[in-house]
């Protein structure tokens, strides 16, 4: 799996909480590792034992006092040597997350649909009554289109947490390993003149939906078998 800058150090978490985000069932392998961790969290800050400081300001013999700041050493130094532990296995609980990012990304990709197609409708309703994605203050203040706008922005906000999650399964090899049309785009002819940003496809018009990598492999063959078709044409 890839290592990539976008999911540093805890991946597990990161994945965890992108897919929460826009609404999906993390697959039950991000679950585990997050479980795990938070797990080892616990044994890994484990207090100083309380006898200590209990028995030097309460009645306790030096004698017992000598006693509980063994136990106080011994709990610190598991604490610290569990809290090391616990960074060494954060390599092996990544790894377990993006297995099961990759593994269980058309399930994702599909349970994305319907809330993503929402978020679409929103955005070109802005797009189709003030023809832009952000109208002047004065005209998204007006009476009666507050309710569009704020739609639209909440829309637009959802949409980043998908663009979040299709990134985080780019990591993990799933499709192209940086943003491309193929992530979204139906229709093949649309790929080569469409917008970079996602925002934009949509308020191009440009007919979109999270696609699987079936659906990528069967956009891009059409497009190379055009041009092929067209190549042909003018030799």
């Amino acid at each position: 799996m890839l290592n990539s800058p976008h999911n540093k150090g805890n991946a597990h978490h990161n994945i965890a909480r992108h897919l929460d985000a826009a609404g999906i069932e993390p697959p039950a392998g991000i679950i585990r590792a997050v479980d795990i961790d938070l797990a080892l969290g616990v044994t890994s800050t484990i207090g100083v034992h309380p006898g200590l400081r209990a028995g030097i300001t309460g009645t306790m013999t030096p004698a017992k006092c000598a006693a509980a700041l063994k136990l106080a050493a011994a709990d610190l130094l598991a604490q610290e040597r569990a809290s090391q532990l616990r960074n060494d296995v954060q390599p092996d609980l990544d790894s377990i997350a993006r297995r099961a990012l990759h593994a269980d990304a058309d399930r994702i990709l599909t349970d994305l649909r319907p809330r993503f197609a929402e978020a679409v409708a929103q955005v070109r309703a802005v797009v189709d009554m003030f023809g832009t994605l952000n109208p002047p203050s004065d005209i998204r203040n007006a009476p009666g289109l507050v309710d569009l706008v704020n739609r639209s922005t909440s829309a637009q906000e959802y949409l980043r947490h998908v663009r979040t999650v299709r990134l985080d399964l780019a990591d993990v090899g799933y499709g192209p390993a940086t943003e491309d049309p193929t992530w979204w785009i139906v229709n093949t002819h649309d790929l080569d003149n469409a917008p970079a940003r996602l925002v934009d496809i949509i308020a191009a018009g440009i007919e979109v939906r999270p696609n699987t990598l079936a659906e990528m492999s069967e956009l891009t063959a059409a497009r190379l078998a055009e041009q092929e078709r067209l190549a042909v044409k003018r030799a």
